[in-house]
């Protein structure tokens, strides 16, 4: 997943406009190490803490993740309304 694509999909979960976009060509000319710290795959797996330390996570998928935060900013609301009346 690239960091844009997470960006972007963070910011659609939560309701929020998806970050500016800007070419990478042009990234590179104004700000080369961000670029490139950007622009790395960095590849990451939780199988040995599975494996090693019999961990699951909290959900199978990062989208159930995102979703989540839609459903906990939502719980959250309706708490603060109903602890102002």
């Amino acid at each position: 997943m690239s960091w844009r694509d997470y960006t972007t999909l963070l910011a659609q979960y939560v309701g929020a406009p998806a970050p500016p976009s800007l070419p990478m060509w042009l990234a590179r000319v104004v700000a080369p190490f961000g670029a490139r710290m950007l622009s790395t795959r960095l590849p990451i797996s939780n199988a040995r803490a599975r494996r090693e330390l019999g961990w699951t996570p909290a959900y199978a998928t990062y989208r159930e993740g995102f979703a989540e935060l839609r459903t906990d900013d939502a719980a959250t609301a309706d708490r603060d309304t109903t602890a102002a009346d």
